[in-house]
């Protein structure tokens, strides 16, 4: 992976963004360290049980180890919201970033296919919201055109109608006549 996740308002707001200058570089390098390792594991280590050394890491992030050790007491001290520090030190030393699955990026095809099913459920619920409305348009026409056909039913001719659905010429009578 090319890239991870940093948080603009962790950055310029979090936790660290008063920490001395070092600290935050120091966090920044970590994730970057781990983000190259093979395994992308949340562990700062070569392999399980095989820890990057504090000289190792200090040459990395560009500091010396008394800098880095002083950014791992904060780490250390810098707790979430449920109470847990940003890092645990294992007792060999290993160093296991928190959460690390937050800082992951996630690769472009599986952001397109995301994307891509996002948008075929809107298509879908769109397409559902017009068929809807076209059942309901469609239901209301008919229920005009039953209530029209019934209205012509009749056909006025001289003092005759005609019965349109019998087809049957039909004579008015006076007190239909003044109805109609």
């Amino acid at each position: 992976m090319d890239w991870y996740k940093a948080f603009q308002d962790g950055i310029l707001r979090g936790s660290l963004s008063e920490a001395k200058y070092s600290t935050q570089i120091i966090w920044i390098k970590l994730l970057g360290i781990e983000n190259e390792t093979r395994l992308r594991d949340g562990w700062l280590h070569y392999a399980p049980g095989k820890p990057m050394t504090r000289e190792y890491l200090a040459m990395v992030c560009h500091v010396t180890i008394d800098e880095l050790n002083d950014a791992l007491k904060d780490f250390l001290g810098d707790l979430d919201r449920q109470g847990f520090p940003r890092i645990e030190i294992a007792p060999d030393g290993d160093i296991f970033i928190k959460n690390w699955e937050k800082y992951q990026a996630k690769p472009d095809k599986l952001i397109a296919k995301e994307v891509a099913v996002g948008r075929a459920k809107e298509t879908k619920q769109r397409n559902k919201t017009t068929l809807d409305a076209l059942v309901v348009a469609v239901n209301e026409l008919n229920k005009r055109e039953a209530q029209i056909s019934e209205k012509l039913r009749f056909v006025i001719k001289d003092d005759e109608i005609l019965d349109t659905k019998t087809g049957q010429l039909v004579e008015l009578k006076n007190k239909e006549k003044g109805v109609i």
